[in-house]
Parts: structure tokens; sequence; C-alpha cells
């Protein structure tokens, strides 16, 4: 490898260096470091054979604790060949999917095997009235993303890294970045004041754990986005209930459809879900067995849980509907308490010079000006938008499924790249 150009081999090392602290904390992965080192090295190959005009895009995990898989391999596939690989590849095209590589302990090598194709999205049970930032993150997974001839993601607990182009970059969690949480801090004050009722013990879905509930919802809406694979936008605007009026005379944004979706509602209506189950729970759990009231307080309860169940999937469905607006062109935009005021958005570029950019001091992940000017329009538009408004924030995805974020502040515009989705959603709780 020539100098200053890494490989896969350089990407399992880093990896492997910064979870030496886990260890420390005896916190392990699954696999063994030599294996590893030989799954990124064989994913890496596989990466770069193309089959019918076409290179492979697939995921692969591996956890600590065993995954229920969609469809198990019996016995399972031996992993100990770049062309072992690449035939199983294509079953798992899709970015919802993964394929569940382990290693066989009783083997005298402890060889990779491919105990089967996870669903990722149904891989973790549902727990009824805790909301979903506490499912489905696992921070003990090894995660590896293929997206094209030599373009590798991994990740595993809190750390991601990126290979593309012979060079490596450290991912960061979104949420870590402090604007992008103090927006999410925001939007639970907003998002939980529209609540019918108020918190009477239950830990979730507080101003306190509030912006990490949110934000394990908003990554689904990312993440849904980036497997589209179509680029799109997303705008928050600093003001709640901002009018259509304003919209386009204040921010210069001209919508081509609106619409009535509002996602804080659906929300703040889980939120009240959340609340009466644990209530009801709670109440059943201090009821003794031979009060007459046992039976009309579990068919509350069995009620509350039906009305959680349907309020989670409004959620799930609200997100997914504004992954699947941001494809049409232009931005899709909402208010400070995500309502969803329209898509198809067109952000007008006004003269003057409005707040000048610079790098955010605490972030190797931050953009300098002269970046900006190599991005496309949509990239340029969303930033356009944040120098003009002070405290606007857009989420752009890229076709290429890489995610940044433009946001502003009283006195500059700051632009972030390089962001993870779900490793990590959990770095400050």
């Amino acid at each position: 490898m020539p100098a200053g150009l890494s490989g896969p081999r350089e990407l399992a090392q880093l990896l492997l260096r910064a979870v030496e602290r886990e260890r420390q904390a005896d916190r392990h992965l699954l696999l063994s470091e030599a294996n590893v080192e030989r799954l990124i090295q064989l994913a890496y190959a596989a990466s770069l054979l193309e089959e019918e005009g076409r290179y492979p895009r697939f995921r692969i995990v591996s956890r600590t604790v065993p995954l229920r898989c969609t469809v198990e391999f019996n016995p399972p596939l031996a992993i100990d060949s770049i062309e072992s690989l690449r035939r199983i590849a294509p079953s798992v095209s899709s970015r919802q999917r993964a394929l569940y590589i382990t290693q066989d302990d009783g083997s005298r090598n402890e060889n990779l095997i491919c105990r089967g194709i996870v669903d990722l999205g149904l891989a973790f049970e549902p727990v009824v009235g805790v909301p979903d930032s506490l499912m489905g993150h696992d921070k003990s997974s090894l995660m590896l993303a293929i997206d094209g001839p030599g373009h590798i993601g991994v990740s595993a607990f809190d750390y991601g890294f990126v290979l593309r182009g012979y060079m490596i970059r450290r991912l960061v969690p979104y949420i870590s970045l402090e604007p992008i949480y103090q927006l999410f801090s925001s939007l639970a004050i907003t998002i939980l004041a529209v609540r019918e009722s108020q918190p009477t013990g239950y830990q979730f879905f507080t101003p306190a754990t509030g912006p990490l509930d949110i934000a394990a919802i908003w990554s689904d809406v990312l993440h849904s986005a980036m497997v589209l694979r179509h680029g799109g936008a997303f705008v928050i605007l600093p003001e709640i209930g901002v009018s259509q009026l304003d919209i386009g005379e204040k921010y210069g944004i001209d919508i081509q459809c609106r619409t009535n979706l509002d996602l804080g509602i659906a929300i703040a209506q889980l939120a009240d879900g959340c609340e009466r189950v644990h209530e009801l729970a709670r109440d059943d759990a201090s009821v003794p067995r031979q009060d007459r009231t046992e039976v009309a307080t579990r068919r509350e309860l069995k009620r509350a849980t039906d009305q959680w169940l349907k309020q989670r999937t409004a959620v799930r469905n609200a997100a997914s509907i504004l992954a699947n607006l941001s494809a049409v062109d232009g931005c899709v935009v909402l208010d400070r308490r995500l309502r969803v005021h329209g898509f198809g958005g067109i952000i007008t570029q006004r003269g003057g010079r409005g707040l000048p950019m610079r790098q955010w001091p605490e972030s190797e992940n931050s953009l300098d000006p002269p970046c900006c000017r190599r991005l496309g329009t949509r990239h340029r538009s969303a930033c356009s938008l944040c120098r003009q408004h002070s405290y606007a924030f857009a989420f752009v995805v890229s076709q290429d499924g890489d995610l940044r974020v433009f946001c502003s502040d009283s006195d500059y515009v700051y632009g972030f790249e390089g962001l993870d989705v779900w490793p990590g959603i959990s770095a400050r709780a």
C-alpha cells in the first residue's frame, strides 16, 4: 500500500484500537481480533468483484447476544473465501437486511460462519410501553456496510469508520454533536408540551430523556431516506406553527405540495400511550388477586396496550412517509414541533452575505467554508438557508447515502459531514 493510502487492514486495526478501552471495561466483540480483521478484508475484497456489471452492496452484523434470523442457514455456511461471501451477498442487497456472521467456537481455528439473514427492523422484539430508542441499538454489535467497490464502513460500540477511495474517515453519531443535541432538546420541550397527560414518574419521554427518544425516531427518518439512494433534504425552521405565507416570503421556500403530516403530534400521542401502559401496569401489580377490580384493571391494560401498538405504528408510518417525501425533488419543510408543512420545496437564493461560515471547534467532522463550494446544489441551498436565518437546521442526504447537516446560531453557520445515524444513539444517556 503506497504511503498515505489506507486499506482494509488499516481499517480493521483502527477499529480494534478504538474498542480497546471497551475490552478494558470487560466488554468484548463476539469475534476474535484475527476474525474481525479477516472479515473486514473479505468484505472489502468482495466489494471489488462485479457481477453482471454491478458491484455488491450488502450488510454484515455480528453480535455477542444471538440474533433472531429471519432466514436460518442449516447448516451454517462457511465464510472461508472471498467467493463464499460474494456468492451470498446479493441475498441482502437491501440496507434493511444483513448477513449474520459469527465464528464457530467448536472448530480448531474458530472459522467464520454465516448463520442466516437478519431483518434489522425485526431482529429486536418490541417491549410494550418502551420507546424504540432503547431497542435495536446494541452497541456491542459489529456492523459492516459495503456500499460499492472499495467503500466499506465498520462500527462497534460508539466507534465508526468508513474506508472510501483509500482514505479512512471517522464517523460521528450525529446526535453527539452539541448543536444537534440542542435541537432535539428544544424539540422535546415543544413536542412534549402538547401531550394530553403529564408524566407521573415514567422515565421515558421526559424533558431529560426526550432528546434521545425523539432522535431515535428521527434516525428512522434519516435511515429510510438513505436507503432510497435518491438524495433529499429536510429543513427544520426555527419557529413553531409558521404560516405558509412566511415560509414563502420570509424564508424564501416555494413549497410545491402542502401536507397535514404531523410527526410531532404522533410522537406526543405515543408518549401518552407509554405513560398509560406503565401507569396501569403499576396499578395491576398492586391489586390483590382476590380483588374484584382485578379483571377490570387488566381489561383496561389490554385496551391501553392495543392503543400503544397503534400509536407506535402511527409514528413508524409517519417516519416512513416523511422519508419518502424527501425523494421528491426539493426539500421537506418542518417547523420546530416536527409538523410537516410541505415537500418539494425550492429554496430561493437571496442576496446579501448572511451569517459567515466557520468550523465547529469541537468536531473533526466540521466542514470548512471552502468545502461547501464543491458540493451540489442541494447542499449549497441548504447552507444558504441557514446563512440567512439563525437557528435553522438542514439535514441533507446525498445519493451515495452520506449525511450532512447545516445549522446556525446568532453569529455563524456550521456544517458537519461524516455523520452516522445508528451507532451511539444513546451516547449521552
